[in-house]
């Protein structure tokens, strides 16, 4: 059956889905259910064979309310319809197309799919969330924009960690600032954009500046050259932003500092420290001390010089000079009217010297010839009878632990020569008892502090020993006790002490000790003495020599 219009219109005017239609019309070959409207109003048109020679084909053109449709199978149910009211095309499944889909208006719907790429030669929109791994638009994009003038415009506040541009940068403002003289670029945080001023001093003096060098070397005077420099001013160093003094270590030479004069000021107008260049001298001026650092004794001191330091002998600070190893180091000597002092000193004959004291001896005193193991020194010796003493002692007892806020305590000091060390017992201190006594037992009665050695007890080592007139406390002090050597005893109780440091020195061999003890000191009202003894264990005599005895205390 063919129709006898000579020309058939659908109206489907620009629609791309057109094409689709007349291509499955042009090849429906199968039976009288290939075309069957559903519309109350469709038409009853239901050929066999539809062959159509004509250039346009009209369906249902005299029915202008119902839908259109046209369904491919009676179980496949696939239709393509018409739908009058929203005046489009409609699919009831997927469309398909391998060739070019152009749309010269718009393409929309839920999901538009592109397997490759989605191109558009006008605009490409979307109202909602776009997302993907990259996005290339190969001319401007716009975000709330009605037209991009640039790659990327946007109208509203474009944020991020870093904005960089590789070539140039404008707006916010950004107009031509680029006079050399005068120009200088301004900014306003309120309105959030740049502006050219005038620069009010304009450039060196007027024109143009060049230099080859480091910026703040030519523009910042607050700095020297790290090679070397001349300051025209003073140079003040403090710790961050406090100019408050501190002690903390805030300028360090290494090597060789020199220059004309040094002034080390503190906060008042004198000098802490100052050189006279015209006296050659070093000045401590204001209300300054000056604090010297405990050290050992130097080993070396520059010829025709003399070094002063202090150094601590048995806990006491003591300020020594030195020569180097030329002279022996010796501290210097305390003011004599400062405290009170008792020396003991090898006079001549059977005499022995004292100063602050009057001295009492024991036995046979005797002054044999300066040697070089001795030196010139006092000897004690015993008698041949076993259990004989012989020494020297002050013969007041002066110097107190102390109990009375302020005062007491006490320094001592003593240089023995050993001659015997068999058979023999020594003391070498301060008590409240006689020379007999304190040698007489290897733990005596009453009161003391000093140095001992027995060998009624199997001593190797000297021992140092206390006593609070009940019990005894006797340590060791690691040093020998050897013939023929000389030692350096030394013991400190500052005021009112809760312990006793002391310190042992073999002078002849250069080996020391120290140590501090606080059991059973003197009782700390009990006065005390000097007592150098020593006493025979044996049938033969014993001795003991002293070059000085030395104690002092504040009162």
């Amino acid at each position: 059956m063919r129709p006898t219009h000579t020309h058939i219109h659908v109206r489907l005017r620009s629609r791309f889905a057109a094409v689709m239609v007349l291509c499955v019309l042009l090849t429906l070959v199968r039976g009288p259910s290939a075309m069957v409207p559903t519309a109350s109003a469709a038409s009853t048109f239901r050929p066999t064979i539809l062959v159509s020679t004509e250039a346009f084909l009209v369906i249902d053109d005299d029915d202008t309310s119902a839908d259109v449709v046209m369904r491919f199978g009676d179980t496949l149910a696939k239709t393509l319809s018409f739908n009058r009211s929203l005046d489009r095309f409609e699919f009831n499944d997927d469309v398909y197309v391998a060739g070019t889909v152009q749309a010269t208006n718009t393409v929309s719907g839920a999901n538009v799919y592109a397997a490759k790429s989605l191109r558009s030669s006008g605009s490409l929109v979307w109202e909602g969330a776009a997302s993907g791994s990259s996005l290339i638009v190969s001319n401007n994009v716009g975000i709330a924009v009605t037209t991009a003038k640039a790659k990327l415009s946007v109208n509203g506040i474009m944020s991020g960690v870093t904005l960089y541009a590789t070539q140039s940068f404008s707006g916010a403002g950004l107009t031509s600032c680029s006079d050399g003289t005068t120009s200088k670029l301004l900014w306003n945080a309120t309105t959030g954009r740049f502006s050219c001023g005038t620069d009010q001093t304009g450039g060196s003096s007027g024109g143009n500046w060049s230099n080859t060098g480091s910026l703040q070397l030519a523009f910042d005077s607050r700095y020297v050259n790290v090679a070397g420099d001349t300051m025209t001013g003073a140079l003040n160093i403090q710790s961050g932003n406090s100019a408050a003094a501190t002690l903390a270590n805030l300028f360090n030479v290494r090597g060789t500092m020199s220059g004309k004069s040094l002034n080390v000021m503190g906060t008042g107008a004198t000098a802490l420290l100052a050189t006279d260049t015209g006296n050659k001298a070093v000045r401590v001026g204001g209300s300054g001390m000056l604090l010297l650092g405990t050290r050992s004794d130097p080993s070396t001191v520059p010829a025709n010089t003399a070094g002063l330091y202090a150094q601590k002998i048995a806990g006491k600070t003591q300020i020594m000079q030195s020569s180097g190893s030329t002279f022996a180091a010796t501290p210097l000597q305390a003011s004599l009217f400062g405290n009170q002092i008792m020396i003991l000193t090898p006079g001549g004959g059977t005499t022995v010297n004292g100063q602050g004291t009057t001295v009492t001896n024991d036995t046979t005193v005797s002054h044999p010839a300066a040697g070089q193991v001795f030196g010139y020194m006092a000897n004690f010796a015993t008698t041949t009878t076993a259990n004989d003493e012989a020494g020297t002692s002050s013969a007041n007892t002066a110097f107190f632990r102390g109990s009375t806020a302020g005062a007491n305590g006490f320094f001592f000091a003593a240089r023995v020569g050993v001659v015997d060390a068999t058979s023999i017992t020594v003391f070498s201190g301060m008590a409240d008892q006689t020379i007999a006594t304190m040698v007489g037992a290897d733990n005596p009665a009453g009161n003391h502090v000093g140095f001992q050695f027995s060998t009624g007890r199997s001593d190797t080592n000297w021992m140092f020993t206390t006593k609070d007139n009940t019990t005894q406390n006797v340590n060791s002090t690691g040093i020998a006790f050897t013939a023929n050597k000389v030692y350096d005893l030394y013991f400190t109780c500052t005021k009112q002490c809760a312990s006793i440091i002391w310190e042992i020195r073999n002078v002849t061999d250069g080996t020391s000790a120290t140590g501090t003890t606080s059991s059973n000191l003197p009782t700390t009202s009990t006065a005390l003495r000097i007592i150098l003894g020593v006493e025979t264990e044996t049938t033969a005599a014993r001795n003991i020599r002293m070059q000085q005895i030395y104690v002092e205390a504040d009162r």
